[in-house]
């Protein structure tokens, strides 16, 4: 009978249909048939993320629908197995106190969920010791979560102009480095590890965003594969201590709990240093990687200069100076000086592109939206649209977004334009892509940006392609916060781009859904995730890339083929398939490479060649 009791209280027999399913002949006992009962329970939850939205408002509260749902599942599956007990026995108390059944769950959340954030950051494995402690705590703990907590990290953040305070800063991380050092007995590499550390504080606060608490793996890659490289000068035996160094220095600060809640976990942080240890002394004796400082030290110390020699380095300059400047440069490479060079692209006519590009779903969209705008429209304080006008787009735009939508017994207002995510996007896009501006609380149209729409579609069309990826493909430049793998996701959709270009061939959704889960175990401990976390991971991500697709698409960069329409929620999805460039994509992919250094390759003149030079270019 108890086992009946929690169970009927952590995941309440269902009533009604949602989606043609009916609730009641779910099987609770099976873990899918629990999920979808505690959706069915947060159905708000479950039509926003169909809708592609990934944080919604409750309650004057932001909320992470994807993140939110899945706790509930944990919490519900670990009532279900009455593992461990200590979750009913709380749920109990809690009730018997006086509060309901949604605040409980939620109380049991607050605390599963800084267990699970702490297994991530640290790497370390769940504490299930300390969770039941903060089972215990509650609901004291809970109802002071309202309050500001401070990051431990917090204060650590200097700007250019804060030199002195950054200075005392990072004086007393250094010194605290050497005594956690000292207590911990790691050998004669003090002087190298407060070295390497002084540097990675420099290039954090000089070039990169002053926080001397928040490291990421982007962080990581910028200053040991670009900053040392260029600037430092190491012979082979201290470049091989800069990366031990650098870990054992990262270790410190999550050590004494300096290390800022946002920063990458420590095991992705460990996982990016063991892939560029191997390299690091490479890319520290590649001259095309040499800062102009560095590369004429490197001269001066192979003509035996001594560098603390004034007048000495004053003769070597001058005879260098002297050289003519094709000479200069053979023996100073200057970064970019070695050449990437493009293969032969066989692209339509850019008239043809144009055309191409302008059908683009997301351009037909924009143009419907100038004509609708007119002389312009009034936007809500907030500056956006008004909910009348997201109304008629909706039907006008051919969104597919549902208003007032009706799920189950329950109706969901609409209570704003942001709502409709479909016409946000467009709105949102014709924003970021300069196409309309907000002005004196009216969205009017910029004369030169629509005409650019007539006279140059496909740059122009370029324009809202690099608006897109400028806003983020997956969130579209909604204020939202998402999966915490989506930064990563979003930051390699240029390099899916790249990849497509490269292997000028389709590719199926699923290898690239199975490419962003290694890239993931690449930078992530994944072992330390829960189990269910786990067992859905594949999922969530194979959602992500079919999101990231079918906004592609939308601008015209990417065709696809071979997808499965799902609807869920009202809401009509394309799934799987494989994808390619199409042809206005592969212009913009290939004009952004070249804007990044690379070069055309070079015309052959067939009948000037010698003949051994035509027969290797035929073969």
């Amino acid at each position: 009978m108890s086992d009946k009791r929690r169970r009927d209280w952590a995941v309440p027999p269902g009533r009604g249909h949602v989606d043609g399913i009916d609730l009641g002949l779910l099987d609770r006992a099976d873990s899918d048939g629990r999920a979808l009962l505690v959706k069915a329970e947060h159905s708000e939850l479950g039509r926003a993320l169909a809708q592609g939205r990934g944080e919604v408002v409750v309650d004057g509260e932001p909320m992470r629908p994807g993140l939110h749902l899945a706790m509930h599942e944990v919490v519900a599956n670990q009532l279900w197995d009455d593992d461990p007990p200590e979750v009913w026995r709380t749920a109990q108390r809690l009730t018997v106190a006086g509060y309901e059944r949604h605040d409980v769950l939620h109380m049991v959340i607050s605390a599963a969920a800084e267990q699970l954030r702490q297994a991530l950051q640290t790497g370390r494995p769940f504490d299930l010791d300390r969770y039941r402690a903060d089972l215990d705590a509650l609901p004291g703990s809970w109802e002071g979560l309202s309050a500001d907590r401070r990051d431990p990290g917090g204060g650590m953040r200097f700007g250019p102009d804060d030199e002195a305070s950054y200075h005392a800063a990072r004086d007393d991380l250094l010194d605290r480095f050497d005594a956690w050092r000292a207590d911990r007995e790691l050998g004669d590499d003090g002087g190298e590890d407060r070295s390497t550390a002084d540097l990675l504080l420099g290039f954090k606060w000089g070039y990169l965003d002053g926080d001397l608490a928040r490291w990421t793996s982007a962080d990581l890659h910028e200053i040991l594969a670009e900053l040392f490289p260029r600037k430092v000068m190491l012979d082979d035996d201290g470049a091989g201590l800069v990366v031990p160094s650098t870990r054992r220095f990262l270790e410190f600060l999550a050590d004494i709990g300096v290390m800022a809640s946002d920063s990458d976990p420590v095991a992705q942080l460990r996982r990016t240093l063991s892939r560029l240890e191997p390299r690091f002394p490479e890319l520290m004796s590649d001259p095309s990687r040499f800062g102009m400082a560095k590369g004429i030290g490197a001269q001066l110390a192979d003509a035996g200069i001594d560098l603390t020699d004034p007048a000495a380095v004053e003769g070597w300059m001058a005879q260098f100076n002297a050289l003519p400047e094709a000479e200069r440069r053979a023996r100073l490479p200057l970064p970019g000086d070695v050449p990437r060079v493009l293969p032969p692209a066989d692209l339509p006519d850019e008239g043809l592109l144009a055309a191409h590009s302008s059908d683009a779903p997301a351009m037909v969209q924009l143009r419907m939206f100038l004509e609708w705008l007119g002389d312009g429209k009034a936007l809500t304080q907030k500056g956006n649209l008004k909910l009348a006008d997201g109304k008629a787009l909706v039907e006008l735009l051919a969104t597919g977004d549902v208003v007032d939508e009706v799920v189950g017994d329950q109706t969901f207002r609409t209570r704003s334009s942001t709502d409709l995510v479909g016409v946000e996007r467009v709105f949102r896009l014709a924003l970021a892509s300069r196409l309309v501006r907000r002005h004196r609380g009216r969205v009017l149209a910029t004369r030169t940006r629509t005409q650019r729409l007539a006279r140059d579609p496909l740059g122009a069309w370029a324009d809202v392609v690099e608006a897109l990826l400028d806003l983020g493909v997956l969130r579209a430049g909604a204020d939202v916060r998402g999966w915490w793998w989506d930064e990563v996701l979003e930051e390699g959709v240029p390099a899916l781009l790249e990849l497509l270009y490269g292997l000028a061939e389709r590719i199926p959704a699923a290898d690239l859904a199975e490419g962003a889960t290694a890239s993931l175990d690449a930078q992530f401990d994944l072992d330390q995730l829960p189990e269910w976390l786990a067992e859905a991971l594949p999922r969530y991500l194979a959602d992500d890339v079919d999101r990231i697709l079918e906004r592609l698409a939308w601008v015209g960069v990417v065709q696809r083929s071979g997808t499965t329409a799902e609807e869920l929620y009202g809401r009509r999805r394309e799934r799987g398939g494989d994808a390619a460039l199409t042809p206005a994509g592969r212009w913009l992919v290939r004009r952004r490479l070249l804007g990044q250094g690379f070069t055309e390759a070079a015309e052959v003149d067939l009948d000037a060649a010698p003949a051994a030079v035509v027969r290797s270019l035929a073969a």
